[in-house]
């Protein structure tokens, strides 16, 4: 099969849920030719959400230990295929439970940490959203630094989810993400404009100190501003008693 034609037919009829459709990701899943994968998949992340065929975007970690052994080949490529390469081994702890070793951990996360400092926000938001699967404490820092000063909503919100993500994980002690957090969460909710922000980060306040506030994901993620000024409100004063 010709994988970019086919993409190409497919792309331009919006990918019709069909045996064609479903054919082609499950060849493309399980093809030997990864880098028509890869390329494939950089091309439909370009895509808004909403237009992005269905399963070309998640169905990477299909070629399993193969997939592993060929995205660091791509860490050194352009900014946006690096954040890719660097973000799907991230991604795979999530969606497959493939892990990965304490070395590839490492190279992934310096690469994820240069990243984060692109021009591109897209480059960035990956690269934080990324950080709350396979971040250490070493990266706290960062977290809470773009938290406070990107200029991009969606990668503060993000930096705050990664606060959450890492308390759900149990990879880092809760005290130690407590410490890492507090100032920072009372900044943000102190100065941050962003409705959405705000509603993620008293979201992880709630995780992170195991803790209710009323505010509901929905809520959130509708910007809902009244539902989310009175969650602040709470998670601001809880922060401020507890030192």
């Amino acid at each position: 099969m010709d994988f970019f034609s086919e993409y190409k037919r497919l792309k331009a009829q919006r990918f019709p849920v069909t045996d064609e459709t479903i054919g082609f990701v499950l060849a493309l899943e399980h093809s030997d030719d990864i880098a028509a994968h890869f390329e494939i998949y950089c091309m439909e992340m370009r895509s808004p959400r909403e237009e992005r065929g269905f399963g070309i975007h998640e169905g990477f970690s299909s070629h399993g230990r193969a997939g592993g052994e060929y995205l660091p080949e791509r860490l050194n490529d352009e900014d946006e295929a690096a954040s890719h390469a660097a973000y799907l081994p991230a991604a795979w702890r999530v969606q497959s439970g493939c892990r990965i070793s304490a070395e590839e951990n490492a190279v992934v996360r310096r690469k994820l940490t240069a990243l984060s400092e692109s021009d591109d926000c897209g480059i960035r938001r990956r690269s934080l959203i990324a950080f709350g699967w396979i971040g250490t404490e070493k990266e706290l820092a960062l977290l809470d630094r773009h938290l406070l000063t990107d200029t991009d909503a969606l990668c503060r919100a993000w930096s705050a989810s990664s606060f959450l993500r890492l308390a759900e994980g149990e990879r880092i002690p809760r005290e130690v993400l407590r410490a890492a957090a507090r100032d920072g969460m009372i900044a943000c909710l102190r100065t941050e404009k962003d409705a959405f922000v705000r509603g993620v980060a008293v979201e992880t306040i709630q995780s992170v100190w195991e803790t209710a506030f009323g505010l509901r994901a929905s809520a959130v993620e509708a910007r809902n501003e009244k539902a989310i000024e009175k969650g602040a409100a709470k998670a601001l004063a809880f922060l401020e008693r507890h030192e």
